[in-house]
């Protein structure tokens, strides 16, 4: 007895037979002949297959269609009309932001043409002009205009496409775009092909490509180099999705220009003209519109925390509820994508910052390069913690905000030096000798990185805002003021001479741990001014550890309320 399962899904096929199946039916198949037989109590059974319909089944499989009503029908096999076909042209992931004018690329044929800038200089855009019609013979205007590229470059491995069949083993000498690492063997060639431009004047993912320059006098020279790598390579453009001598454009959803990084205006403006979610999956919508630009909200995870909290509620209780919390953080990630922060690209060596920031259910991390002495964001992280991370001590929670963004961002940090900024002795926390557990597993995670610990200045940037608190922890209730076992230990001692001053704090837990801190002023100070700052960092300090009693000595008589 064979069991079939019937399932409500789009498909080509009416049945689809396992390897259980067919060995219990002693069946043998035949690909070539689309064939089956099998024995019977009556002699052999046949199952013959059309060779029309199994090439319409499987371009309706490979095919991208827009949906319509016929495809809630499983039922039967559909129809292939062209009509129906996707526009590839109005979804590529690479496109111009300007204006842009036609262009003969052999002159005198208006037939064939390309694309470029409006708003370039005319002198620009003659030179580029020359440059096109120079190098004509890059450009495919039919499939015959294409040789291919030279086996040499484009080879993959014969192992990874090989099949069997009845008359032997078989493999790819042309990679097909039908196979599932067609995609990672087309971008290998890519990067073959332009491997002395990636990272310094190109941008290649598949086949998108950008030719960028910081200058436009240079642009010329840098398209000249793509365009002689493409040549030698027997490589050719599709003039049609060809667009030259931009200032801006859209490259994978991420809008590319002068100033930086920013948000997809059809993403932000999505979220912004959303109503109030009805129902969970009104609010799944928003949270995935969100996630889309996570790399752009400061926090964002501690933004969307009313959201997760009213799914998680519907999930077990099947009844929605939009409370105001949730209201409360829609109007403000509303407020805040009227105008969202643009990030920038670090160049290459340049040592990076990282402000973290921690809270009871989260931890973010914004990385941030300085361009004139001010702070501009290239990253921001975020993660919502999960059950045992969060009851991590505060202190952990913090060491895990920056385990978090190395992951997240290891190509970052693999790359150049980072420069955490924190008021917490993280180093002395992470460099401790003894050290054990989940910290002993983070230090050796994160001491395969250059990663140097600064104190933190006064963030001014108003994109970092969120980032000014370094710890966000609720305040639990006070216990009381007898419970001397509890008790923090305090020593503080300040020291200032003719040209500087500094300050050493050493904090004792109940528990025994000990955090040493020193302290180097930036500005001149008396003595007794050297004790006050020495107490101040000492207080900071047990502020943010939430130490409740404290027992502070130093040496000096100071007075304070």
């Amino acid at each position: 007895m064979v069991k079939f399962h019937v399932i409500s899904a789009s498909s080509s096929f009416n049945a689809i037979l396992g390897r259980t199946t067919i060995t219990a039916l002693r069946a043998i198949t035949s690909i070539s002949h689309l064939k089956m037989k099998f024995p019977t109590d009556f002699g052999i059974g046949e199952m013959v297959g059309d060779q029309a319909t199994a090439r319409q089944c499987y371009l309706t499989t490979v095919s991208p269609r827009k949906k319509t009503d016929e495809d809630l029908e499983v039922n039967q096999v559909l129809d292939i009309d062209p009509r129906e076909l996707i526009d590839t042209s109005t979804s590529n992931s690479c496109s111009p932001l300007e204006e842009t004018e036609d262009i003969e690329v052999f002159e005198g044929n208006p037939d064939k043409t390309t694309r470029i800038g409006k708003n370039l200089s005319s002198d620009i855009k003659k030179e580029i002009t020359n440059l096109i019609r120079e190098f004509s013979d890059i450009f495919a205007w039919d499939p015959k205009d294409m040789p291919g590229i030279p086996e040499v470059v484009a080879r993959h491995s014969l192992q990874q496409t090989a099949f069997i069949t009845h008359r032997g083993v078989f493999g790819y000498k042309v990679m097909p775009f039908g196979l599932i690492n067609a995609g990672a063997t087309f971008q290998q060639t890519m990067d073959k092909i332009f491997s002395s431009q990636i990272g310094k004047n190109m941008l290649i993912y598949v086949d998108d490509m950008i030719t960028k320059s910081k200058v436009a006098s240079d642009h010329v020279t840098d398209l000249r180099e793509t365009f002689t790598n493409a040549r030698e390579n027997n490589m050719r453009l599709n003039p049609a999705k060809c667009s030259f001598g931009l200032t801006a454009g859209k490259f994978l959803g991420f809008l590319v220009t002068q100033k930086g990084i920013k948000a997809d205006p059809a993403q932000t403006k999505a979220i912004l003209e959303m109503d109030k979610p009805r129902s969970i999956k009104d609010l799944q919508k928003l949270t995935g519109c969100l996630a889309a630009l996570r790399r752009f909200i400061p926090q964002s995870s501690k933004r969307c925390l009313p959201f997760f909290s009213a799914m998680k509620k519907a999930s077990k209780s099947s009844q929605f509820e939009w409370n105001e919390d949730c209201e409360k953080n829609f109007t403000e990630l509303k407020i805040f994508l009227t105008n969202p922060p643009v990030l920038t690209r670090p160049l290459t060596g340049e040592p990076l910052r990282v402000y973290l920031s921690a809270s009871d259910e989260t931890v973010a991390a914004v990385l941030v390069r300085v361009d004139e002495g001010k702070d501009i964001p290239v990253y921001y992280i975020s993660h919502s913690l999960r059950d045992a991370e969060t009851r991590y001590p505060q202190v952990e929670k913090l060491v895990y905000a920056l385990v978090v963004a190395s992951r997240k961002l290891r190509h970052y940090f693999q790359a150049r030096e980072i420069h955490v900024l924190t008021n917490l002795p993280l180093k002395r926390i992470l460099h401790k000798p003894d050290i054990t557990g989940r910290l002993a597993a983070w230090t050796i995670e994160l001491s395969q990185f250059y990663i140097e610990y600064k104190p933190r200045m006064a963030i001014k940037a108003q994109v970092l805002s969120d980032f000014v608190a370094e710890c966000q922890f609720k305040s639990k209730a006070q216990k009381p003021e007898d419970d001397q076992s509890r008790s923090w230990l305090l020593f503080v001692d300040g020291s200032s001479t003719s040209n500087s001053g500094g300050a050493g704090v050493i904090l004792i837990s109940p528990e025994g741990f000990k955090i040493q801190q020193a302290l180097r002023f930036g500005f001149s100070a008396t003595n007794n001014v050297a004790e006050y700052e020495a107490l101040i960092a000492g207080l900071k300090l047990a502020s943010d550890l939430e130490a409740e009693v404290i027992d502070i000595f130093g040496d000096s008589q100071l007075v304070s309320r």
